[in-house]
């Protein structure tokens, strides 16, 4: 029986006032996923919409992130579209 394996990572950093900085990668097993590796990096902007402090409900917020993902070769059973035919 094979066993699929992941990998995953962020980094948070506040970089003043309402906004935080971050980065996420991750990695995971090509056999059994579409996606071999993603990178997303962005900003996030906390309490665009306050919060209603009688509901202990937190305020809304805004990201905006660049992503960049690498698939698999070729599609699972199938021969890598590099290959001659």
């Amino acid at each position: 029986m094979r066993r699929a394996w992941g990998i995953y990572g962020v980094f948070e950093q506040p970089i003043g006032g309402k906004v935080t900085a971050f980065v996420r990668s991750g990695l995971s097993d090509p056999d059994t996923t579409e996606i071999a590796g993603a990178l997303r990096a962005g900003v996030i902007l906390n309490q665009v919409v306050p919060g209603i402090p009688p509901l202990r409900r937190p305020g809304l917020l805004a990201c905006l992130a660049c992503a960049r993902a690498r698939g698999k070769e070729s599609p699972l059973g199938s021969a890598s579209p590099r290959s001659p035919s």
